[in-house]
């Protein structure tokens, strides 16, 4: 696996990555799919499936940093970065 589940908001994850080079900052950009099982039935806890951000040098070790202004779960900050609107699904990032 390329990433592992090392969040405690990542309960399903991995599903459809889109991965990019920035030249501008030397780095690899990989943003792909979470999926939240307690969440799918019941509605009201939050949304079910949200996007994540993760980052690398080399495209073999990744970094998921905790991101000033992506509060998430009650977390302060976070690496997901799209959540859908009004609890809807977030899914399949395409980049």
């Amino acid at each position: 696996p390329v990433l592992a589940q090392d969040k405690p908001w990542e309960d399903a994850m991995g599903g459809y990555p889109s991965v990019l080079y920035d030249e501008q900052a030397g780095k690899y950009r990989m943003w792909y799919q979470c999926f939240n099982l307690t969440n799918y039935f019941a509605r009201d806890k939050g949304p079910s499936y949200y996007i994540a951000y993760a980052e690398s040098e080399d495209a073999y070790n990744w970094t998921k940093p905790a991101l000033e202004g992506f509060p998430f779960a009650g977390h302060a900050r976070s690496n997901v970065v799209c959540t859908g609107r009004d609890n809807a699904r977030a899914s399949a990032a395409q980049v």
